[in-house]
C-alpha cells in the first residue's frame, strides 16, 4: 500500500487481505474507487498535515502519498478505518494523549503520596483502552462522500431523522428546476416542467453552491406560517395565498412534443398540405401555413386543432378492358392536439430519421399557476398537496411592533411533531435571522447549530428569540390568542400536477374486447375502480354502487337466457331468439316463459362461451327482485 500511496503502482490498483490470509491484487478497471485523505496512524495526524503541504495543492498530495485511492473491496478490510471529518482524527488525537497526559500525572501523584495505587491503576487501564483502540487509517475529503450529492445539499440535515433524509435524496431527484437548466430549447421531449423563477434558499449549504443550485435553483423561499386554519391544511397539506400565486409563486411552465414522419413508399405518398374539410371545421386548421401546411410559430392551439395537414396518397391498379387503369384516394393523416397537450407553439423543427424520411418536430409550451392539488415538498421531504388557496384579505397576516408580514404558505403544526423534522423550525430561526441581516446562513451537514448564538443575534437585533410572531385572522380580524412560529422555509415544486392527473368522463369509446371503457387520459378513457376500491364497496355493503360502476357504467350487456339456463342465439333470418341445446324459440319484443332477459357483465357472457367451446355446459338461473327462483 505504500508503494501505491507513492505512485510506484497504479492508484487504481486493489490490495486485499482476505480472511485466509490471501493477498489479492485487482487490477481490473471499471471498480468504483474513492479518494480519502491519509492519516499518520503514529501521530493521530492527517500525512499532509505532517508533511507540510498545503490541502489546495492535489498534485502534491497524490505525489507525497497524502490521498489515496480505496475500492469497495478494500473499504471493509480490518485495516481501513474511516473518519468522516478531521474534526473526528482531532477528536480522537486529543482522547489518546488526554489519557496519557492523565496517566502520567497520577503517577507523579503516585510517587508523592497523593493517591492510592487503585487509582493509579484504573488510569493506567483507561490509557492501555485509549491506546489499543482501531485508529483511523482514512478520513474523507468532504462528508458529501458518504452521504451523497442529493443529501449534501439538504439543509440542517444532522437534525432529523434518517427516514427523513433518505426521502429528501428523492424528492431533489423530482424538484422542478428552471428550463436552462435542462436545456429545453434545444429538447424535443414530451410533458417536461419547469419552474419559471426559482430562488436561492437563505440557509443554504455548501453544496448548493458546488453542484450548481445557486445559479440554476429547484425552489423558491416561502414565508411560512406553522398554524393550522380551517381544516384545509391536515398533516403536511398546506394552504397558499392566492396574491402569492398570482404574482407567480411557483408558477411553472409545461413542454409538450409532437412528431410526425412522412412516409413514402411504392403505391403510398404522404404529401403535407391542408386537407379538404367542410365549412364548420374550417376552425381545426386556421393556424397552418397556407404555404407549407405546418402549424405556424406562436400560434395558441386547443383540443382537436391541427398541427401538421397531410393526405395519404394510395395508387390503386385495377383492370379494365385489357389495361391497367392507376387510380388515386386520398386519406386525412393529418397530426391533430391530443387531450392535454395544449399550449403555444414555442418551436418547429424539421429533420430526418434514419430511414430518411421527413420527420417534423413540434414542441407546444403552457403556462400554468399553482392549482389546489398541485403536491409540494419543504427540505425536508415533507411533501403534501396544496389543499386550499385563500385570498389575501381572508389569510392570517402578521402585525406586531417588528413590522408586517404577509404570510404565502401555512403548515399545520401536527405534521412536526409527526415527521419529526426539527430542521425546518431551524430553518425558520436561521431564515429570519438571514432576512434581517441580508446573509445567508451556513446549513451544511455537521455544522453546529447553537440556538443560544441565533437566540442572542435576533435578540440583538430587536426580534423576539423564539421566532414567534404576532397574527392576525384574516377573516375576523381578530388577534390570535397564541403567537405563531413564522419564517422563510425553501419549498420545491414536484412534477405531480393535478392538471394532468385529473380525469373524468361520461361516456366514450370502450375497448373490442371486453366492452369496458378505455384507460388512460390521453384517450379521453375512464377511472379505473381497483380491487381495493372494490373491497371497500364490499366492506360497506354498497351492492347496488358495485353493479352501477362494475356492470351499468362499464360493460353492461343484455343477454336472453332459456330455462335451461344456457344464453340463446339470436338467428338474424328468422328474427328471433333460438337456444341450441334445447331449440326453444322466442320473439325480440315477446319473450315467453321460456326466455328471460338478464343484464351481465360483458366478461361473464364471453367466460360462458369460452367454457360452452370446451363443452363445459354452465347455466345461468334468473331470480326475481325477492331472490325467488323463477
Amino acid at each position: 500500500m505504500q508503494i501505491r500511496r507513492y505512485g510506484d503502482i497504479h492508484h487504481d490498483t486493489g490490495i486485499v487481505l482476505n480472511m485466509y490470509h490471501e493477498l489479492w491484487i485487482y487490477t481490473t478497471g471499471g471498480r468504483p474507487i474513492i479518494p480519502y485523505l491519509v492519516i499518520d496512524q503514529k501521530r493521530m495526524k492527517l500525512k499532509y498535515q505532517v508533511a507540510g503541504i498545503k490541502k489546495t495543492d492535489l498534485n502534491e498530495m497524490i505525489k507525497h502519498g497524502c490521498i489515496e485511492y480505496i475500492s469497495a473491496i478494500e473499504n471493509e478490510q480490518k485495516y481501513t478505518f474511516i473518519a468522516v471529518t478531521e474534526g473526528d482524527v482531532d477528536r480522537q488525537r486529543e482522547y489518546v494523549v488526554g489519557n496519557l497526559n492523565n496517566f502520567k500525572n497520577k503517577q507523579e501523584q503516585y510517587k508523592n503520596g497523593e493517591i492510592t495505587l487503585e487509582e493509579l491503576e484504573k488510569a493506567e487501564q483507561s490509557y492501555n483502552i485509549a491506546r489499543n483502540e482501531q485508529r483511523y487509517s482514512h478520513c474523507m475529503i468532504d462528508p458529501s462522500q458518504y452521504i451523497g450529492i442529493s443529501v449534501f445539499t439538504m439543509r440542517y440535515m444532522s437534525h432529523n431523522p434518517p427516514a427523513r433524509v433518505s426521502y429528501q435524496a428523492g424528492m431533489t431527484k423530482q424538484a422542478l428546476t428552471t428550463k436552462d437548466a435542462l436545456r429545453f430549447d434545444i429538447r424535443f421531449d414530451t410533458g417536461n416542467k419547469s419552474i419559471i423563477t426559482t430562488g436561492v434558499p437563505i440557509s443554504g449549504t455548501i453544496g448548493d453552491k458546488l453542484i450548481g443550485l445557486d445559479e440554476y435553483g429547484i425552489g423558491r423561499n416561502a414565508i411560512v406560517g406553522i398554524l393550522p386554519y380551517g381544516g384545509k391544511n391536515q398533516e403536511d397539506c398546506i394552504i397558499m395565498n392566492k396574491m402569492s400565486v398570482d404574482l407567480g409563486l411557483f408558477q411553472y411552465m409545461v413542454y409538450h412534443s409532437y412528431t410526425v414522419s412522412i412516409k413514402t413508399r411504392k403505391g403510398m405518398n404522404e404529401i403535407i398540405r391542408i386537407p379538404d374539410h367542410q365549412p364548420q371545421n374550417a376552425y381545426k386548421y386556421r393556424n397552418l401555413d397556407p404555404a407549407t401546411g405546418i402549424i405556424m410559430e406562436g400560434a395558441e392551439v386547443k383540443l382537436g386543432d391541427c398541427l401538421v395537414g397531410k393526405m395519404l396518397e394510395t395508387t390503386v391498379v385495377t383492370m379494365e378492358g385489357g389495361r391497367q387503369v392507376h387510380t388515386k384516394s386520398l386519406t386525412d393523416t393529418s397530426l391533430y392536439v391530443k387531450i392535454g397537450k395544449e399550449g403555444i407553439v414555442d418551436e418547429v423543427m424539421e429533420s430526418h430519421s434514419i430511414q430518411k424520411s421527413k420527420l417534423i418536430s413540434i414542441r407546444l409550451k403552457e403556462i400554468k399557476n399553482v392549482e389546489e392539488g398541485d403536491k409540494f415538498s419543504s427540505g425536508y421531504a415533507q411533501k403534501g398537496t396544496t389543499g386550499l388557496i385563500i385570498a389575501p384579505e381572508d389569510m392570517p397576516f402578521v402585525s406586531d411592533e417588528y413590522g408586517e408580514l404577509q404570510l404565502d404558505i401555512l403548515f399545520n403544526p401536527h405534521g412536526m411533531p409527526s415527521r419529526m423534522t426539527v430542521g425546518k423550525l431551524i430553518e425558520l430561526h436561521t431564515g429570519s435571522l438571514g432576512l434581517a441581516t441580508g446573509k445567508r446562513r451556513n446549513a451544511s451537514a455537521h455544522m453546529p447549530y447553537n440556538y443560544a448564538e441565533i437566540a442572542q443575534e435576533l435578540r440583538e437585533l430587536g426580534y423576539k428569540e423564539n421566532g414567534l410572531r404576532t397574527v392576525y385572522n384574516g377573516k375576523t380580524g381578530l388577534k390570535m390568542e397564541a403567537e405563531i412560529f413564522v419564517g422563510p422555509v425553501f419549498y420545491q415544486a414536484l412534477p405531480h400536477l393535478v392538471k394532468y392527473k385529473k380525469q373524468a368522463r361520461g361516456f366514450g369509446r370502450k375497448q373490442n374486447l371486453t366492452h369496458q371503457p378505455i384507460p388512460g387520459i390521453r384517450n379521453d378513457g375512464g377511472l379505473r375502480l381497483g380491487e381495493m376500491e372494490k373491497d371497500l364497496l364490499v366492506a360497506y355493503g354498497c351492492s347496488y354502487l358495485l353493479i352501477e360502476r362494475l356492470c351499468i357504467s362499464s360493460d353492461a350487456y343484455n343477454v336472453v337466457t332459456c330455462s335451461c339456463g344456457q344464453i340463446t342465439h339470436f338467428d338474424v333470418h328468422e328474427m328471433n331468439y333460438k337456444c341450441l341445446i334445447c331449440n326453444r324459440k322466442g320473439k325480440t319484443k315477446d319473450v315467453t316463459n321460456m326466455l328471460d332477459r338478464s343484464r351481465v357483465s360483458y366478461p361473464i357472457k364471453l367466460f360462458i362461451q369460452t367454457l360452452a367451446g370446451a363443452h363445459v355446459k354452465i347455466g345461468m338461473v334468473a331470480q326475481n327482485k325477492c331472490g325467488i327462483q323463477n
